[in-house]
């Protein structure tokens, strides 16, 4: 198989997660079991394998030969990704094997579908929830069915209150026409059941009123048939607003320049128009159409350069000639390298003046060309004549003018200004300019030029102007400019295409606050800073935009691009050439967009369509939208299943005309008139889950849940009518079948004396039979219906794993509930009960909705179990009893042996050497140390089981620790030729108790000596560990120890095979360590290789040097040798207490070897009372059992008599249990001697009672 299909089938069994599909298993499980069945199989099974992993289910147990005998292939689309198999059919099994995988391919393949909606149902809710929009969604009436959570953010109000609610309750027709027009637009499309962007309406939301833009894209099925709209929708407010004041403002600007009556044009910084009212235009056509063209022909660029170069912040007023006609021009530049171009077409002025001039030759060509008013002032100042003495710029009649002094009939101070300019006309000699304002003889005020000008002969000629026209000219151009500058919601940038690299001329504040970059830093650059740097500058919408630009030719294109803070976004850029008069690209105009928004919400609403269309693909309910005649327009691809019939059938027919008839749920036929959906198509209600009778072509007959809701509004006759149903016949069979399966259920229930509970998750109520209520002893009328009166009875300690059982059942984890729990009856004893329930209902969404059950009463049972278990602990007590005597009696036989056996080859021998004594009795001596070795094991076993051990933890240096427990094991491995070794450094600390750590050490360093090879070695080092531990390792070289003897080694007894070896041991001692050590915090672990050796380690707390030095704890004491003491060593009186005559025997021979002891034997307590009437003495050693009192009772009464209240008392006996020690100390016992005693202790405990001997 190719590697890709290796991958692919591993992808795909990994996305079904059938471990997590407990239903789907148990369906296959089921599958598995009919095929068995219909084949007479003996094994069934669906093996899936993805190379990695194999999942097998089967429909019975055990293991089969690896060939099955028939398999068939199991697809997801055309990937095989496993078999059906059989094991022996007893019958031809090829179409029954063929159907059991088609089955468990279509089971899996919707298992599938299932986990891949629900992910991209969690990739949409989480995109929708990250975006500025919030999505929608409306079935094909346009009820509101689903609303992204991030709506609240906009409307203030939670998704749920427009769930379920028409559309048009909260969004209605904008107010603005523009609006208005995408608002009629948007309803024809939606008739239409077309796809409609940005259509804005007004809507309510929780702040107030908000106008939204609204996107959407119908929804079909798969047989076309539409199902609703989905789409998105944003807060276009301010948007508007800011569109609206644009727009009114570029209107304003408009009206400004066609109310001036001249010519009015912008143009940019490199020469291009800009904008133009509609003289401009005019005049421009009148030239075009006479064939006019300017003076400047065949030197264009000259003019041009000319033309702009009388543009100035003054703006004087220039004259040119185009044919015959006559034009006025003003040129104004503006702050941001702009020009205002002012054109006033004087044509018709200058033929009058050419007339006049040919009829009056006496005036000179310029007063012939002028054709303002003027006057001719003599010496003395006084008007001579005026060019027309009707002109309509006289202030007065010129006839009362005539003779009057110049500025005579100016009103103040207009008057001394022109005084003024005379004076220096006639001292300077040189022509003298003023302005001022007066009223004409038509009543009109108009604004005027002078100009006073020296003639021969002393004259002055004094020539005015209306500059009215022209002034008002000026204020609008000032008018226009500020309009210009004034902000707009549209970012707009200008490039001079005339210069190289297309540099930008012209950006306005918008740009500004869409880039972020100033203007300074935009102008002279190239655009495509803009785009940023590597990938950015291939993108495909740059090519279309090059080529419109070589082209001269318009364009839009979405550009990504980079603002100053290095942020992305998307840019709508829509780029328009501007040419000049000679129709050449002067200037590119771009108005930019932000669309990032917009292209994200239209990527996700392409997800979110596909997604809704691969449901409505699933839905199992069938579905039909019915016209108004009843005839069937679309139907989904259930519908055509549960009719029977293909959707070719369907489409444009009645079902009438085909053969079905539809009856009332007690099968009585409908009329006309009644017919439900008939019903809604004429206005009437909704029909919601009506069961009904379909009675098909082919004679059965279907129980239905009908649906039916018009796909208009309420209150008008439906265009169409959406008619869902759902087959529920075999739901209706299932529940009679049911219903009398309860009941059936019941009575057997009720016969067995078991109680039934039914508990509604809905409603929190739970039914309680009446057998259930006197199963715990109450009336019926006596327990309610909450969930309490069984919880609440419940004992105590069984409520937390009861509680847990239900809640892992009903959460999928466990097939079955079932516990085992106590309950309280009505007289106050428990009762055990046998808790069964199932979940026999279930939610849409899968929730239980009802669980049942039954407790069946199993004191009885509980009782003759734990009868049973108590029996078979005291059996086990018994065996383990057993087996402990078993193994002290060979433990303790083995030593006696030697102490018998030796003993009586003494008797047998009487007149052997002194070294076959001192031999034999060496081997006796071993023998019974060896013997009370293990019985203080077996105390030390018991103390550390019943938490007894006394402990007193302190720091302990390890090295010089060690040194000194290594001294006392070196005789020992010195005799087997075993080196030891202490690697651990000095400075390094342990918290452990003295005493124990020794114990354990000796033990473990002892074990590794006796089971360790002659000339072997034995190591203890220090190996890493955590912060705050110490990890020791003790290393030998053994014969090593399996992993089986490993497992067995800490068990009470456990000697691993050497029981009948030379090797003395208990199989105690390691026991007893790991007790010790985890009683010390601590833990031991060990690791052996067979035939080459074993490494333990033990971990304890570390610890901390003391502040002072720390006295080491003290070994213990070596057998002294029996050297003689001196001779002269102070008598000490001792006083022994012994029934035992053996015993006293071997104390008193104790005592003679030790010398300078006065000893005097009691067998009694009388005895020894009798004893000190008359004799005193220093020690008391006094046994615990005596014939006529114990021990503890003897002492306080020898305490009694005063010479005896502070002497040295030492308890004998071989009691040694904890208890047994304390009681001797609570006595006023000094010490405590366990039989056999040490002598060495003993002599050790005497020799410091003794008085000091004379200098």
């Amino acid at each position: 198989m190719p590697a890709s299909a290796s991958a692919d089938r591993a992808a795909l069994l990994a996305e079904l997660r059938l471990d997590e599909a407990p239903q789907l298993v148990a369906a296959l499980d089921a599958l598995l079991r009919s095929v068995g069945r219909q084949t007479g199989a003996q094994a069934a099974a669906l093996v899936l394998d993805n190379g990695a992993r194999r999942w097998v289910a089967s429909a019975t147990a055990g293991d089969w030969p690896e060939a099955p005998d028939a398999s068939s292939p199991v697809r997801l689309g055309e990937l095989g990704i496993g078999n059906v198999q059989l094991w022996s059919p007893s019958s031809a099994c090829d179409t029954a094997l063929a159907d059991a995988a088609r089955v468990a391919s279509a089971l899996l393949d919707s298992r599938l579908h299932e986990r891949r909606l629900s992910a991209s149902l969690e990739r949409e809710r989480m995109a929708a929830a990250a975006g500025s929009d919030w999505l929608w969604e409306t079935d094909a009436e346009g009820f509101v069915t689903w609303v992204s959570d991030s709506a609240e953010r906009h409307t203030g109000w939670p998704v749920s209150r427009e769930i379920g609610t028409h559309a048009s309750r909260f969004v209605r027709p904008p107010p603005g026409p523009e609006e208005l027009a995408s608002w009629t637009r948007y309803r024809a499309d939606r008739e239409a059941h077309r796809a409609f962007r940005e259509a804005i309406c007004e809507r309510d939301t929780a702040h107030g009123t908000m106008l939204a833009a609204m996107s959407g894209q119908p929804r079909f099925d798969a047989d076309g048939k539409f199902t609703g709209y989905r789409g998105a929708a944003r807060d276009v407010t301010l948007e508007v607003a800011q569109r609206h004041a644009a727009r009114q403002a570029h209107q304003q600007l408009m009206q400004a320049m066609d109310a001036v009556n001249a010519a009015l044009m912008i143009s940019g910084p490199d020469g291009r128009v800009q904008a133009s009212n509609a003289a401009w235009k005019s005049l421009l056509h009148t030239m075009v159409a006479s064939g006019l063209r300017p003076d400047a022909d065949g030197r264009e660029e000259e003019f041009v350069r000319w033309r702009l170069s009388l543009a100035s912040a003054e703006a004087p007023t220039h004259e040119l000639s185009f044919g015959d006609r006559t034009v006025l021009v003003s040129d104004k530049r503006l702050p941001d390298g702009s020009t205002v171009h002012l054109s006033i077409d004087v044509t018709e002025q200058r033929r009058a003046e050419k007339g006049r001039r040919e009829t009056e030759a006496r005036l000179s060509a310029v007063l012939r060309a002028v054709p303002d008013l003027w006057f001719v002032l003599d010496r003395d100042d006084r008007l001579l004549m005026c060019s027309d003495e009707h002109h309509p710029l006289l202030i007065v009649p010129f006839e009362q003018q005539r003779g009057q002094r110049f500025g005579a009939v100016l009103a103040p101070p207009d008057d001394a200004m022109a005084q003024a300019a005379l004076a220096r006309a006639r001292s300077s000699g040189e022509s003298q300019r003023l302005e001022y304002e007066s009223v004409t003889l038509d009543g009109r005020r108009h604004h005027f030029e002078a100009r006073l000008a020296p003639m021969p002969d002393g004259q002055m000629l004094y020539l005015t102007r209306d500059l009215t026209d022209l002034r008002r000219l000026e204020r609008e151009l000032t008018v226009l400019q500020r309009a210009i500058e004034t902000d707009s919601s549209v970012p707009i940038i200008v490039t001079d295409a005339s210069r190289e690299d297309e540099p930008i001329a012209y950006v306005n504040p918008a740009f500004e606050r869409l880039t972020g970059y100033s203007r300074e830093e935009a102008l002279g650059r190239n655009c495509r800073f803009l785009q940023g740097a590597g990938a950015d500058r291939n993108q495909p919408g740059l090519a279309t935009l090059r080529e419109a630009l070589a082209g001269d030719q318009p364009c839009t294109v979405v550009l990504s691009n980079r603002r100053r803070d290095g942020s992305e976004f998307l840019n709508e850029l829509s780029v328009v050439p501007i040419r000049d008069a000679k129709g050449r690209v002067a200037q590119h105009l771009g108005v930019l967009n932000d669309v990032t928004e917009r292209v994200r919400a239209a990527e996700r609403l392409r997800v979110s369509e596909d997604l809704y269309r691969s449901v409505a693909a699933t839905i199992s309910d069938g579905l039909l939208v019915v016209g108004p005649d009843g005839r069937i327009i679309a139907c989904n691809p259930s519908a055509c299943e549960m009719l029977a019939c293909s959707p070719e059938r369907l489409s444009g027919k009645r079902l009438s005309e085909l053969g079905y008839r539809l009856h009332t749920e007690a099968d009585i036929p409908f009329t006309p008139a009644d017919h439900p959906v008939r019903q809604v198509l004429t206005g009437g209600k909704p029909v919601r889950d009506l069961p009904l009778q379909l009675h098909r072509p082919d004679g059965s007959a279907r129980t239905m849940l009908i649906t039916a809701r018009a796909l208009s509004g309420a209150g008008s006759p439906a265009v169409s009518c959406l008619v869902s149903f759902r087959d529920v016949t075999d739901q209706r069979v299932a529940a009679r079948a049911l219903a009398a399966a309860e009941e059936r259920w019941k009575f057997a229930l009720e016969g067995a004396g078991a109680g039934v509970w039914d508990y509604d998750e809905d409603t929190r109520q739970i039914f309680y039979s009446k057998g259930w209520k006197e199963l715990l002893g109450h009336a019926d009328a006596e327990v309610g219906s909450s969930l309490t009166e069984w919880s609440g009875r419940i004992h105590p300690d069984d409520r937390e794993v009861v509680f847990a059982a239900i809640t892992e059942y009903r959460r999928g984890r466990r097939a079955s509930y079932q516990t085992e729990h106590r309950l309280r009856h009505h007289d106050g004893h428990w009762i055990w009960v046998l808790d069964r329930g199932k979940i026999v209902e279930r939610h849409a969404d899968g929730r239980p909705r009802r669980l049942v059950g039954i407790h069946t009463d199993i004191t009885r049972l509980k009782q003759a179990e734990q009868a049973l278990l108590d029996k078979q602990a005291a059996e086990l007590a018994n065996r383990a009893k057993s087996e402990f005597l078993s193994r002290m009696s060979h433990e303790m036989r083995t030593p006696l042996n030697a102490v018998i056996g030796f003993t009586q080859l003494l008797k047998m021998q009487p007149d052997g050497g002194p070294a076959k004594v001192t031999e034999y009795a060496d081997h006796v001596l071993r023998a019974s140390e060896h013997l009370l070795g293990l019985v203080n094991e077996v105390l030390d076993l018991q103390r550390v089981e019943e938490g007894r051990t006394e402990m007193q933890p302190q720091a302990v240096e390890l090295a010089p620790f060690l040194d000194s427990t290594l001294d006392l094991m070196r005789p020992a491995a010195q005799r087997q030729g075993i080196a030891l070794t202490n690697q651990i450094p000095a400075g390094r600390w342990v918290h452990a108790d003295a005493r124990l750590l020794r114990q354990v050490l000796m033990n473990m360093v002892s074990n590794a000596v006796k089971y360790n090879r002659e000339g072997g070695w034995v190591v203890i080092s220090l190996l890493p560990a955590p912060p705050g531990r110490c990890l020791i390792a003790i290393e030998d070289t053994g014969s090593g120890l399996t992993d089986e003897q490993l497992s067995r080694l800490f068990q009470p007894f456990e000697r691993l095979g050497h029981e009948t070896s030379a090797i003395e041991g208990s199989g105690l001692g390691l026991v007893i360590t790991r007790s010790l050590i985890e009683l010390m915090g601590g833990s031991v672990t060990l690791s052996s290789v067979p035939g080459a050796g074993t490494l333990a380690r033990i971990d304890l707390p570390a610890a901390k040097a003391p502040a002072g030095d720390a006295p080491l704890a003290p070994a213990p004491a070596t057998l002294a040798s029996e050297e003689k003491r001196p001779m002269d060593v102070p008598s000490l009186r001792v006083l022994y207490v012994e029934d035992n005559r053996i015993n006293a025997l071997l104390f008193e021979e104790a005592m003679r070897v030790l010398g300078g002891i006065e000893l005097m034997v009691a067998e009694s307590g009388a005895d020894a009372l009798g004893a000190v009437a008359a004799w005193t003495p220093q020690v008391l050693v006094l046994d615990a059992n005596l014939p006529d009192m114990n021990g503890n009772e003897l002492l306080g009464l020898l305490r009694r008599r005063s010479e005896l209240a502070e002497v040295p008392a030492y308890m004998c006996s071989a009691d040694a249990m904890p208890e047994d020690l304390q009681r001797a100390r609570d006595s006023g016992f000094q010490g405590y001697w366990t039989k056999p005693i040490e002598l060495n202790a003993v002599s050790a405990a005497l020799d410091a009672l003794r008085p000091a001997a004379p200098a």
